[in-house]
């Protein structure tokens, strides 16, 4: 696991660019990104994309995951990023990983139609914001476009349910 993502799941304590303190709070946990991590190596991915992105503790887990990979590109999207403090961008390209993310402001389902029209392939998508269905069933449509056979799609809550059974 990446030292950043180390610290925080360690100290429970996130920073912003002027050094303001945030404790975590809504996040994945670290089992919950162990379990995306497990995922991604499986299905070799390199192509990647999650909705939402808070603090980045899942993106530190995913970019971690495909960073070695030859044309490794993570997208995010997040319409709410200044609400967190602008965190998880920060923690991203502080861990190396400025590269090859490519971060998306906006609702997913303003961003999801573009970047299919723009054919973006995926082998792996993470969907960590809203629990209300038709956002959620439009994601899930955007995204099942984009998705490579033998790719993986997952929600919060069902990680929740493999990880508890």
């Amino acid at each position: 696991m990446n030292t950043i993502a180390q610290e925080i799941f360690a100290t429970g304590k996130v920073f912003d660019s002027s050094g303001k303190e945030y404790t975590i709070h809504s996040h994945t946990r670290q089992d919950q990104c162990e379990f995306l991590v497990g995922i991604i190596t499986e299905i070799k991915a390199s192509r990647c994309l999650e909705v939402g992105l808070a603090y980045g503790l899942s993106a530190l887990h995913i970019c971690e995951a495909i960073e070695e990979c030859e044309n490794a590109v993570y997208y995010s999207i997040d319409i709410n990023e200044g609400g967190w403090g602008g965190v998880g961008l920060k923690n991203l390209i502080d861990a190396g990983y400025g590269s090859f993310v490519k971060f998306n402001h906006g609702y997913s389902h303003e961003i999801l139609p573009k970047l299919c029209s723009d054919n973006v392939e995926l082998d792996f998508a993470y969907v960590d914001t809203s629990k209300v269905f038709d956002v959620v069933l439009t994601d899930a449509y955007y995204i099942n476009q984009m998705l490579k056979v033998g790719g993986s799609l997952c929600w919060m809550t069902a990680i929740l349910r493999e990880l508890t059974g």
